[in-house]
C-alpha cells in the first residue's frame, strides 16, 4: 500500500511539473508550435492531477 501511494505521489508531482512545462511551452515566443504542444501537454497533465489528487484524497478517508 505504501508503493502505491508514493507512485500516486510521485505522479501528483509529474502533473504539477507537467502543467508548468506545458504553460511555460504556450508562453514562449521562439516555437509557433508550442502553444499547441503547451495546450495539449497542460490539458493532460491537468486531468492526470485531477485524477491522482482525487485518489490521494479518497485513499486519506
Amino acid at each position: 500500500m505504501q508503493r502505491v501511494r508514493r507512485l500516486i505521489r510521485r505522479l501528483d508531482i509529474l502533473a504539477l511539473a507537467g502543467m508548468a512545462g506545458g504553460i511555460g511551452l504556450i508562453i514562449q515566443p521562439w516555437w509557433a508550435g508550442g502553444f499547441r504542444v503547451g495546450f495539449f501537454a497542460t490539458l493532460l497533465f491537468t486531468v492526470l492531477h485531477i485524477v491522482t489528487s482525487h485518489v490521494n484524497g479518497s485513499e486519506a478517508s
